[in-house]
C-alpha cells in the first residue's frame, strides 16, 4: 500500500504524462504570436504573479479509483515570477482510522509560455518525484507539459491536457496586528496613541504643570 502514493504522486503532479524534452525544431515550428496575441499573453501572465496556495486538487478518473477508500492530504506552494512557475507539493494518504500509507514530496521549477487564451507550456529547469521505493529522481530538464489557465476572483486553476486540476488561492500579505501596552487590539487610527506615550498630553509627554 505505500507504493500507492509514489505512484499517485508521479503520474498526479506535473510528472505523469508521457513527455519529451524540447528541441530547437519544436520551437522553431510554432507560429509567433501578433501583437495582440502577445498583449493578451502579457496580460495572463501579469495575474499569474505571485505566490500562490494549493487549495485544491481533482484527479482524473484512474487516479481517483486508485485512492478510494483514502484520503489524500495535501499541502502545496506555486510562486509565479517573470516566466517561471515554482511549485512544492507535499502529500500522504490515509484511511479512515487515520493509518499513514506513506508521503511523498514533488518539486520543481519550470518555464513556462502562454497564448493569448491561457495555454500554456511548461518546460522543465529542475524538478524531482519519489519512487516507489521511496527514494527520489530527478526529472530529464526540458519536460514538457501543457495546461490552461483560468481565473475566478482569487483563485488559480491550471488544468491539465489530461483532465487533472490544480486549485490555488493567492497567498495575501495580511496586515500584522497592533496591541496597546494592555494587551487590546489597536485600529488603524489608534496606532499612533494609544497606550504609546505618542498621544498628546499622554504620559509619555505630559506637560509641566506651572
Amino acid at each position: 500500500m505505500r507504493s500507492i502514493l509514489a505512484l499517485l504522486v508521479a503520474s498526479t503532479l506535473l510528472t505523469g504524462l508521457p513527455t519529451s524534452p524540447r528541441t530547437q525544431d519544436d520551437q522553431d515550428s510554432k507560429p509567433p504570436l501578433s501583437k495582440s496575441d502577445r498583449a493578451a499573453a502579457r496580460k495572463i501572465e501579469k495575474r499569474m504573479q505571485g505566490a500562490w496556495k494549493l487549495v485544491e486538487m481533482h484527479l482524473i478518473a484512474e487516479q481517483a479509483h486508485v485512492t478510494s477508500g483514502l484520503e489524500m492530504q495535501q499541502i502545496g506552494y506555486a510562486l509565479v515570477h517573470d516566466g517561471y512557475l515554482s511549485l512544492e507539493f507535499h502529500m500522504r494518504l490515509i484511511d479512515k482510522e487515520d493509518q499513514d500509507y506513506g508521503q511523498s514530496v514533488v518539486s520543481g521549477l519550470h518555464r513556462f509560455e502562454l497564448d493569448a487564451i491561457g495555454s500554456m507550456e511548461t518546460t522543465t529547469v529542475i524538478a524531482t518525484r519519489t519512487r516507489r521505493d521511496g527514494s527520489l529522481e530527478f526529472e530529464h530538464p526540458g519536460t514538457q507539459r501543457k495546461y490552461t489557465v483560468e481565473f475566478q476572483g482569487e483563485k488559480m486553476t491550471l488544468t491539465r491536457d489530461d483532465g487533472h486540476q490544480l486549485g490555488f488561492e493567492r497567498m495575501g500579505v495580511e496586515r500584522r496586528r497592533h496591541f496597546d501596552i494592555y494587551g487590546r487590539q489597536m485600529s488603524e487610527d489608534d496606532e499612533d496613541g494609544v497606550g504609546t506615550g505618542k498621544e498628546e498630553g499622554g504620559s509619555g509627554s505630559e506637560r509641566k504643570r506651572e
